[in-house]
């Protein structure tokens, strides 16, 4: 049980320190040292969600930060958060939000 304690803390440290990269699974099994099948096993019992979408609603919530508190661009935001292009983070923030990134923004500077 700790074992399973100790991979599941490890994955997500992992992605809280490398969010902004493009990380993937095996990289985060590797850190762990367990095997990619077995880590993405425990992390689901422990928490609830699979590891990808773990990954991106962690990516997400920084995104909206940035989008909050920042004046940075969006498509600067969905750079530092990870995102392999703006409008793959479009479509994905809108998907999970029900508003653009850009409604988000601009509903802050009403």
């Amino acid at each position: 049980r700790e074992a399973i304690i100790v991979a599941s803390e490890l994955t997500d440290t992992t992605i809280r320190n490398n969010y902004a990269r493009q990380i993937c699974l095996e990289d985060i099994a590797e850190y762990a040292g367990v095997s990619r099948v077995y880590l993405s096993q425990i992390f689901k019992k422990e928490t609830g969600k699979n590891i990808s979408d773990y990954l991106v609603e962690y990516r997400l919530g920084k995104a909206k930060e940035l989008l909050l508190n920042s004046n940075l661009k969006i498509y600067t935001i969905a750079e530092l958060c990870g995102f392999g292009s703006a409008q793959y983070f479009n479509k994905i923030f809108k998907k999970m939000n029900g508003i653009s990134p850009y409604q988000l923004k601009d509903n802050k500077l009403q």
